[in-house]
């Protein structure tokens, strides 16, 4: 008997820009002297975009 998968094969761009989005949302979140501003955003804008549209996939919404 096997066992259905719980993990996503993630792309390797998704799996770079990931950690780039999770620090600028945990600093956002979590420092008292730190805002991500629209320059910070831009910055990671493409890898955003990818992830957003790898997921969208996965969950069979696009």
């Amino acid at each position: 008997m096997t066992r259905p998968s719980n993990s996503w094969n993630l792309g390797r761009e998704t799996k770079q820009a990931l950690p780039l989005i999770k620090n600028l949302g945990d600093r956002s979140a979590h420092s008292r002297r730190f805002l991500a501003k629209k320059q910070d955003i831009d910055k990671i804008v493409p890898g955003l975009r990818v992830v957003v549209d790898e997921l969208l996939h996965l969950g069979g919404l696009k």
